[in-house]
């Protein structure tokens, strides 16, 4: 069934946002790293999801790193791994940056992701209910029919109610955007009771003392309202499909080995006997260290780029330092040699010419002078050849999903998504 048969397209009025953009400890922006964490990992490529995780981790961006390595787990994982959510928790506490023995966790967690099924269900529903306006006649039929049957026009509507009789008619789109839209804050946990008891009944093994103190604890870090929807998916695949094709309950461990091969090369400018020249001068340092081009699939056009409001190419030549100095790591280095940000020539300026120079010693990276590939890395230019249906063709979880032709054909409608 068509969109043009079934579904009336109605955008909501969305805008751009214009945040600065950030370049990471090796100079690619720290947006577009966080988008292509996340399709590697879709795309099941370890050396490359690893290394964008750790580009994040080693700039000093702990906190946004814990929070995507949770939104990407409920868009995408949960649903089919629900078990992992425990193990999440236990890894990653509250934030990354606080826990032990944290670079080998990053690596554990980023292989567990990797070992795992995923679709495409929450990630699409909540996009569809943040881009257009559904339709919700339905909804508001459900809601004269309790009005009419309390015979009392101050009734008040029972959430929980409409959200059962969407789960019973397998009306997962209008669930979604009654969720994310409409009830109120305070209705959860009770909704989520009789949500649990609904999906009970139906032969589902589910704790419910246990689900609820997940949601209470996970409620503290991640959207209550995707953790609901997630929560709710989850269910209704458990009814529809056999348990066995569901996620796995093994883990990959890690070893010292395994990560020092991500931390962050160091200025060695200690001569060489031989020629007096520097082991590894600072402008040596990004060709060894860029791995990977920032869009190798092409699929960065998709999505709400900084760099769509700057000229990222004067910006990576001449004033790459500027727009570090946000950045935790290079925060350090830029104070520890008395540097500041002066906004309106946007430019680090420095106190101190003898610590100036130290600084640029240890950390000029030289961008304007690096050969043509090693630019192209980290700024190279975005080509727009891929449209949301490539996404959706290439990633959607025909076995186990519970979108139908019409949340497809939305798909085709998206626009630019942040994420």
């Amino acid at each position: 069934m068509g969109i043009c048969n079934s579904v009336k397209v109605t955008y909501k009025n969305e805008t751009m946002t214009n945040e600065n953009l950030q370049f990471t400890r090796y100079l690619y922006p720290k947006d577009e790293v966080k988008i292509s964490l996340m399709i590697s990992l879709l795309k099941k490529k370890e050396d490359e999801a690893v290394f964008w995780a750790y580009e994040l981790y080693y700039s000093g961006f702990y906190d946004e790193l814990t929070n995507l390595l949770w939104k990407i787990y409920y868009d995408f994982y949960y649903t089919l791994n629900g078990s992992f959510e425990e193990y999440l928790y236990t890894k990653l506490k509250k934030n990354l940056k606080n826990i032990q023995g944290k670079e080998k966790v990053l690596y554990m967690i980023i292989n567990n992701f990797l070992i795992r099924p995923y679709n495409l269900d929450v990630f699409t529903f909540r996009n569809i209910t943040k881009m257009f306006a559904i339709d919700k006649k339905y909804i508001d039929n459900i809601i004269i029919s309790q009005i009419n049957t309390n015979y009392d026009q101050k009734t008040e509507i029972k959430y929980d109610k409409i959200l059962l009789e969407l789960l019973y008619n397998k009306n997962y789109l209008l669930l979604a955007e009654f969720i994310m839209n409409d009830i109120i804050d305070l209705s959860f946990e009770s909704i989520l009771t009789k949500i649990l008891g609904y999906f009970s009944k139906r032969g589902v093994k589910i704790n419910t003392k246990k689900e609820l103190g997940l949601f209470e604890k996970m409620g503290q870090i991640v959207n209550k309202r995707i953790l609901l929807v997630s929560k709710i998916m989850r269910y209704a695949l458990l009814i529809n499909n056999a348990l066995a094709k569901f996620g796995k309950n093994i883990y990959v461990q890690a070893q010292d080995e395994d990560v020092i091969m991500y931390e962050t090369i160091q200025t060695d400018l200690t001569l060489k006997k031989t020629m007096f020249t520097p082991i590894l001068p600072a402008y040596k340092i990004l060709p060894l260290a860029t791995l990977y081009y920032i869009d190798k699939d092409n699929y960065l056009s998709l999505f709400q780029l900084k760099r769509e409001t700057i000229k990222i190419k004067d910006v990576y030549y001449y004033e790459w330092l500027y727009y570090c100095y946000d950045t935790p790591v290079w925060f350090e280095r830029i104070t520890k040699y008395s540097g500041y940000k002066d906004e309106e020539k946007n430019t680090i300026e420095f106190t101190d010419s003898d610590l100036e120079d130290e600084f640029y010693s240890l950390y000029n990276y030289e961008t304007d002078e690096q050969k043509k590939e090693v630019q192209q890395k980290t700024i190279q230019d975005i080509i727009e050849k891929r449209e949301w249906v490539d996404f959706y063709d290439e990633f959607h979880n025909k076995d186990n999903s519970l979108l139908d032709e019409d949340s497809a054909e939305y798909i085709k409608n998206f626009y630019k998504i942040k994420y």
